[in-house]
């Protein structure tokens, strides 16, 4: 490496160290995000500020008082460390495997059950794929590394350019990479979604942004809080009009504001833009089924291009158990976790399924391990609770009502659900009361 490129390297980290966004950008940028359009705003081209700058100022969705020069600084003393072990030990014309044992030895470790937030990820070191890819983007640009981030179907990978050679890096994994041809196999990438430039291809500061946004709609879409989850899934469609799986996380989320017409507008739209989703048109048809138009629902289902994947066969699932076929719905999502052995959601709805046929031990077993892959979901534990109750056994009831309050304090269902176990405990309610009430709500 040459002592020109040594200079420019130590002038841009200097550089990086003191240049901050003004209070008067941050305002703007913020003020963007709740109300304006994103897709021009300055800091989100490739030639204006950073990639951490945007990435921090856009985390003021959920954490409006977050301490951006702490992260900053942050990322700033990572660059530095690494670039004087890449110097001490000669490193510099592997830069991107050295960087991820580097970034391993600090504890930075992958987990799809951990925080959707980046300056979380910062402080407990357990993120998700999309976090993790953040993290090495925002140090490479500091030490000008040609670094890029690529799209696979749920899950983020970092691609390493130099004028000899092209690796694609999985971030969390310390040694070893794939070429694009094990990623298509892995994914069952088409020809098409390739050519489209839906996957494999180097995504723009927006689109990353846009996946960022996406991130913190799903963090509100776990609180409940759907209005939010709304506006910051909006905004990344903004950013990123071609991404289909963003428009089927609004769809799900107009199903649950009750917003039924935008729901299937969104659904028929990511089917024209990626037909291999069809699998989307289930939804179309639990939201017939909510709506009592039972033939609809059928057209829909008629729509689906009937294959093998983990999203098609829980979708199939959750038709069947909304239309009362409870064996066949939980045939299909046992299935569903031969493909997808993590997915926490699976695992809810065949506990929801074994509530309703009255096993609930079965119950409790697939509740736990929904809650041990996604732990802060409140809901997962609000429902164990409801189990519990289902058995008689207050105690470990009002444990888990306890655990769905600590993260989602003033939920009034929670709130009296933890009062009513309360007073059973306390003798002044009859447990088989309780336990009727609650089982009459599971068979509604």
């Amino acid at each position: 490496m040459t002592k020109k490129w040594i200079i420019l390297v130590l002038a841009g980290l200097c550089f990086c160290i003191v240049n901050q966004l003004s209070a008067s950008e941050h305002s703007s940028l913020s003020n963007a995000i709740e109300t304006n359009k994103l897709e021009d705003f300055p800091i989100l081209n490739e030639k204006e500020g950073s990639l951490l700058d945007a990435i921090l100022v856009v985390e003021r969705v959920v954490r409006p008082d977050i301490d951006i020069p702490k992260y900053k600084r942050e990322i700033t003393n990572l660059a530095i460390e690494l670039y004087h072990k890449l110097d001490y030990y000669h490193k510099f014309d592997d830069p991107v495997d050295y960087m991820k044992t580097f970034l391993h030895n600090k504890g930075f470790r992958q987990s799809d059950t951990s925080s959707f937030i980046f300056s979380d990820f910062l402080e407990t070191k357990h993120g998700n794929s999309l976090l993790f890819s953040l993290l090495y983007l925002a140090i490479a640009e500091k030490l000008y590394f040609s670094l890029y981030a690529i799209d696979l179907p749920d899950h983020m990978i970092i691609r390493y350019q130099d004028k000899k050679n092209t690796i694609n890096i999985e971030p969390s994994i310390e040694k070893g990479n794939q070429t694009d041809h094990n990623y298509i196999v892995k994914y069952d990438i088409a020809d098409s979604e390739i050519q489209d430039g839906l996957y494999l291809r180097n995504l723009s500061r927006k689109e990353i942004i846009a996946h960022l946004l996406s991130s913190y709609s799903s963090y509100f879409y776990i609180k409940r809080e759907f209005e939010k989850s709304l506006g910051a899934i909006s905004k990344a469609i903004e950013l990123h009009p071609r991404n289909p799986k963003l428009y089927y996380h609004r769809a799900e989320i107009y199903a649950e504001l009750q917003k039924y017409d935008k729901a299937v507008a969104d659904i028929k739209h990511l089917t024209d833009l990626d037909p291999s989703h069809s699998y989307a048109y289930y939804l179309a048809a639990n939201i017939s089924i909510r709506q009592e138009d039972f033939d609809k629902a059928s057209e829909y289902v008629e729509q689906v291009d009937v294959n093998d994947n983990a999203n098609t066969l829980l979708m199939q699932g959750i038709y069947y158990e909304n239309i009362g076929d409870y064996d066949k719905a939980l045939k299909l999502m046992k299935k569903a976790l031969l493909y997808d052995f993590n997915n926490a959601n699976s695992y809810h709805h065949i506990a929801m399924l074994y509530s309703r046929k009255k096993d609930y031990d079965a119950a409790l077993k697939n509740i736990d391990t929904a809650i041990s892959l996604l732990p802060t979901y409140h809901t997962f534990h609000y429902e164990k609770a409801l189990y519990h109750l289902y058995k008689q056994s207050l105690e470990p009831a009002l444990e888990s009502i306890q655990n769905a309050l600590s993260l989602q304090p003033d939920h009034p269902d929670y709130l009296l659900l933890q009062t009513e176990i309360t007073n059973a405990l306390n003798g002044n309610w009859e447990a088989n009361t309780l336990v009727v009430a609650t089982e009459s709500d599971n068979d509604a």
